[in-house]
């Protein structure tokens, strides 16, 4: 009896040990580790077993990426269709390998493909602001801080340079010129007072940010510089009630519009 199921299990192990998707999962789980040639070597059998599938592809281009592939890495990557719920993180993938051999165009093109295919894309927004801020081009720029803002909480740094750049470049606007002046001046001050860092743990430098910003109609970095405050200290009465003031604006400005059949309320 033992000697008729011992045949079984063998070939169960071994159909096991061929299986590619188990061999894929090895592969990944290895590539976490650091194991490299291990996860070389789960690659080298499932391009053996079968035609790359898109997750094959994204396995390879990893190890591509992990031994200094370059070319052979996005070029793995671009085989991911984009249909497959990968290929977003595939453009992304393959904008940041572009990005650190300085072809920032290259980069930029991937990123924003990556966005096409998720808009809620966390990273590829800032890998974005990384390669727009180097090169000065601050409407983008400022939209793309806009985009993460609404995607995530801004840390310091993110709300620092968004207003580091818009008050590089003043743009007036329909306001009386010397209050505008006034305002911008304002902030650029802060900002500068904001590189200090020493400063960047004293509460009142947030909350004065974000009136600063908000009295200058920059209400975006505004919310991020009180959101900055309340999370350092939630009992932040004076920056919850600015905060609620710059919701309760957007909202006025913004109202939701009435559906079909439905009545205003009030």
């Amino acid at each position: 009896m033992i000697l008729a199921i011992v045949p079984g299990l063998w070939y169960f192990g071994f159909r096991r040990a061929e299986d590619p998707e188990a061999i894929w999962q090895a592969g990944e789980a290895n590539l976490s580790a650091g194991r490299i040639d291990l996860a070389e070597a789960a690659a080298n059998r499932l391009s053996r077993l079968r035609e790359p599938t898109p997750l094959d592809s994204m396995l390879r281009a990893q190890l591509d990426i992990a031994n200094g592939r370059a070319e052979e890495a996005v070029a793995g990557l671009m085989r991911v269709p984009d249909g497959h719920p990968m290929a977003a993180q595939a453009r992304l993938m393959a904008g940041q390998v572009e990005l650190r051999r300085h072809r920032a165009r290259f980069a930029e093109q991937y990123f924003r493909k990556a966005l096409q295919l998720d808009p809620k894309l966390v990273q590829a927004h800032r890998e974005l602001i990384y390669v727009l801020g180097h090169q000065l081009r601050r409407p983008e720029l400022n939209a793309e801080f806009l985009a993460l803002s609404r995607l995530t909480e801004l840390t310091f740094d993110n709300v620092f340079h968004w207003c580091l750049m818009r008050t590089a470049l003043w743009e007036p606007s329909a306001a009386p010129l010397r209050e505008t002046a006034k305002n911008f001046e304002l902030v650029n001050s802060l900002v500068q007072r904001a590189a200090i860092p020493k400063e960047r743990e004293n509460p009142k430098l947030l909350r004065d940010l974000g009136a600063a910003c908000a009295a200058a109609g920059r209400d975006p970095e505004a919310r991020g510089w009180y959101r900055l405050a309340i999370a350092r200290d939630p009992l932040d009465v004076e920056s919850q009630q600015a905060l609620f003031q710059i919701e309760n604006r957007d909202r006025s400005r913004n109202p939701t519009p009435i559906r079909d059949g439905e009545s205003p309320r009030g």
